[in-house]
């Protein structure tokens, strides 16, 4: 065990092959959906659910929404009474931590390399959201959140100016997370949670036998399956137990297909939360069980939809190009001693 440990220590310290994935470049951009089709029932339009906070949203998407805002402020005027019973203001500023609800029929979650150096990369992340309800009852053509993002490719981890982490990118791992690690650091005054959102358990083993379909390309094991605490998360009115689980492809490190409800990103933009669900992922998954497929899956969640990433083909065994090579080769080397003392011990 001794052995084991020392050759673990070596191999930590050789030197890097790059210090992220070897996809992360200025210019990539990856693009995930939640699709609803258009013939669907009045329950199914409202499958997908967007939390936003007036006073975290950028100018653009506020003035976006401001004729729905006068008209939603001008009829909770109406309900003097049960405004009062209730302690209702309605005020929809800018500046107000007054809560959104939309039910977007489509939405599209971009992440784009807008500049990289040595040390930092600054990341855009997008919420494009296609024939968007408002509080049930309001209506916009479409509306588009939006944040930019710096990330420290050393601690891959995103930074603010000051230098301190705010979380782990949510779309893709370098060195797989361990149990506690930090996902988000909640600071938001407003927003009451049962503490930050860490890595409660990280899996290698889930779909082992199974092909992951996405609308880009069908991925093959071994993945990784990173989910997070359950966090209690609430704010004036609403308060819920939620969790994060994200599947990520091991060879590139990057999401396949997210179940998240809130991430650095998604908060950066002014989402504090958001409840993904893919319909058309639902019903093409549905007819691979109708058909009795058990080694093609399609995931909930956002589902990786568009990219420019060049995927590296593999016809024969090969370490990835990242930090993650160091855990092929001390899982290759442990099993190789492993087959030799047996060796040895059935000569003896």
């Amino acid at each position: 065990m001794k052995k084991f440990s020392l050759l673990f220590f070596l191999l930590l310290l050789l030197p890097p092959v790059s210090s992220h994935p070897y996809w992360l470049k200025e210019g990539v951009y990856v693009k995930y959906a939640v699709l609803v089709p258009e013939n669907v029932t009045s329950k199914e339009r409202y499958a997908n659910n967007v939390f936003i906070r007036l006073d975290l949203i950028s100018d653009e998407a506020y003035e976006k929404l401001k004729p729905v805002l006068i008209e939603e402020e001008i009829d909770c005027e109406k309900n003097k009474e049960f405004n009062k019973i209730y302690n209702i203001t309605c005020s929809y500023s800018r500046m107000s931590k007054t809560v959104l609800n939309l039910f977007p029929r489509e939405a599209f979650l971009s992440f784009t390399v807008v500049n990289i150096t040595n040390t930092t990369a600054l990341i855009r992340t997008s919420l494009e959201m296609k024939d968007v309800i408002v509080d049930m009852n309001y209506h916009v053509d479409s509306l588009n959140l939006s944040a930019l993002l710096i990330l420290d490719l050393n601690r891959s981890a995103y930074i603010d100016e000051k230098g301190n982490i705010i979380g782990k990118p949510v779309f893709f791992i370098d060195i797989p997370p361990a149990r506690d690690d930090l996902l988000l650091k909640f600071d938001t005054k407003g927003i009451h949670t049962s503490g930050d959102l860490r890595v409660a358990n990280v899996s290698y083993g889930e779909y082992a036998n199974q092909s992951i379909l996405t609308y880009v390309r069908n991925f093959t094991p071994p993945y990784i399956t990173v989910r997070s605490n359950r966090l209690m998360m609430g704010w004036e009115g609403f308060s819920g137990v939620f969790f994060n689980n994200v599947v990520y492809d091991f060879s590139s490190g990057l999401m396949i297909s997210g179940d998240f409800v809130i991430s650095p990103e998604l908060m950066a933009m002014g989402v504090i939360s958001a409840f993904p669900f893919d319909l058309v992922a639902f019903e093409h998954q549905k007819a691979l069980i109708e058909k009795g497929v058990k080694t093609e899956r399609w995931l909930q969640g956002f589902n990786l939809y568009e990219t420019n990433i060049k995927f590296e083909e593999r016809e024969k065994i090969e370490l990835p190009q990242s930090k993650m090579r160091y855990f092929f080769a001390f899982a290759s080397i442990l099993l190789l001693m492993a087959l030799i003392k047996k060796f040895m011990g059935e000569r003896e």
